[in-house]
């Protein structure tokens, strides 16, 4: 078979004038670390390197279980016990993914910079937990399928702002009307392969027709996809992708914490109104946080409304309060474990940022903006120790890297989603990628901020 597409366009990137990087590094100073880095894309996931020592093996028990739950429910038998041995060993995870099909050229695009490090580690997982944060109110909502740039909804409309959490399965009818119709407007090339497209569907959908939630039904197209995506590209990159979202892990394990009484600083933040009172005024105004000034993001968790789309939470007087599900919810352990149990809560993007990486003290990857608020909340956090923590405590936060980085460069690959899987690219095209200067590639994620900056989005 012919290689007829390259995987990274020609789009040209920003030329970036002294001035501009200075606005961008004036708003975003953790970007300037990335302005420094010398060698190629490749050099760079050569010399990250990860100390796994900061792993609280002990505090992990329930978090790994659940993560074992998951992946025994949706993926082949024996695939949790290596990606547990995996992550045990070298405690690294993605927590900046959508939960999106990796049809998504977007999503695929940073998929694969992220295995460009388990490639240089020889390790056999792309391990990801999608945040909850896919816009600047940091919400976890549903994405699509993708026939060459064209888009093929899974859902319908009225669900376009439900939570992925809450999104319905696909209809299979629904999703092959709007493939059959993106085939059909597409190029001549995409017309082309319709029949392979409609295969394609069947075969999926047959896999995932028995799971009941639209994530469930990603977490296995995602695998399976990664499988003949890896299988047809000579791209010597892991064997397998396994995304679960952190929120559903981070929320089934608080309540079986809470359940069995489990204490700690982090339920503190939730549970005792002095350190709950220092956590409002700590992050205030971190993005991904909350904003007391803007009204923006929420706090601590977020709720929903009957259409399962999210509403914030406030901080009054010691308790959440919102138009949503949950309404006024005082803080006590049992208010907070019903609300949890029915799915009226779920735990915000600073919630599982600070169980993953500063409480458990896994080493978190991210992209463009989490490496702009993950290094701030690590700022925060431990500049005067304003939360109190124990000596062991501050120790493991102060371990913890904040500046792994995904290379969320901005081409959009040139003819993504479900095409590739009958267009093997050649281990030279990826090779030439790897080989690419970092500052140069890099120059596409800091004019996003830049555009952010700009449209008065950066806060």
């Amino acid at each position: 078979m012919t290689t007829d597409l390259n995987i990274f366009s020609d789009t040209p990137l920003p030329e970036l004038s002294d001035a501009e990087l200075d606005e961008i590094v004036g708003r975003f100073p953790h970007a300037r670390r990335l302005l420094e880095v010398a060698g190629s894309v490749d050099d760079y996931y050569a010399g990250l390197t990860v100390d796994g020592s900061t792993f609280r093996a002990g505090r992990a028990e329930v978090f790994l279980a659940a993560l074992r739950r998951h992946i025994d429910d949706l993926l082949p038998p024996g695939t949790s016990a290596g990606v547990i041995d995996q992550l045990t060993r070298s405690p690294l995870m993605s927590a900046a993914e959508h939960m999106a099909s990796i049809t998504n050229p977007e999503s695929l695009n940073v998929v694969i910079n992220q295995a460009l490090y388990r490639r240089q580690r020889e390790q056999t997982y792309v391990l990801s937990l999608p945040i909850t944060a896919i816009r600047l109110d940091n919400i976890l909502l549903s994405r699509d399928l993708f026939a060459g740039d064209r888009r093929v909804r899974l859902l319908p409309s009225k669900y376009r702002d439900t939570l992925a959490t809450d999104a319905p399965a696909a209809d299979p009818a629904f999703v092959e009307r709007n493939l059959r119709a993106a085939v059909a407007d597409g190029p001549p090339h995409l017309r082309a392969r319709a029949a392979e497209l409609q295969d394609w569907w069947e075969r999926a959908y047959r896999d995932i027709s028995s799971l009941d939630a639209l994530w469930k039904q990603l977490v296995v197209l995602n695998h399976s996809y990664w499988k003949e995506l890896v299988r047809t590209n000579d791209w010597d990159l892991p064997d397998e992708y396994v995304t679960v979202p952190m929120c559903v892990l981070v929320r089934d394990v608080m309540i079986e914490e809470l359940e069995a009484g489990r204490d700690g600083w982090f339920y503190d933040m939730i549970l005792d109104p002095a350190t709950r009172d220092a956590v409002y005024r700590t992050f205030d105004g971190v993005r991904s946080c909350w904003d007391s000034k803007s009204k923006g993001g929420t706090f601590l968790f977020w709720t929903t409304n009957k259409r399962g789309e999210p509403r914030a939470m406030t901080y009054e007087a010691g308790a959440l309060r919102s138009t949503g599900a949950a309404g006024t919810l005082p803080l006590s352990r049992e208010s907070l474990l019903d609300a949890l149990r029915s799915g009226a809560l779920y735990p915000g993007t600073f919630l599982v940022m600070a169980y993953l990486g500063f409480y458990l003290g896994l080493q978190l990857f991210g992209g463009i903006l989490c490496a702009q608020f993950y290094p701030e909340m690590y700022r925060r956090i431990t500049t005067g120790n304003p939360l109190g923590l124990d000596t062991a405590d501050l120790k493991t936060i102060e371990a913890v890297r904040t500046d792994l980085y995904v290379n969320f460069e901005r081409r959009e690959l040139a003819d993504g989603g479900l095409l590739k899987l009958w267009y093997p690219q050649s281990a030279d095209v990826f090779r030439e990628y790897r080989d690419r200067p970092f500052r140069r590639e890099i120059m596409g994620c800091l004019g996003y901020l830049l555009e952010m900056v700009r449209k008065g989005e950066g806060d």
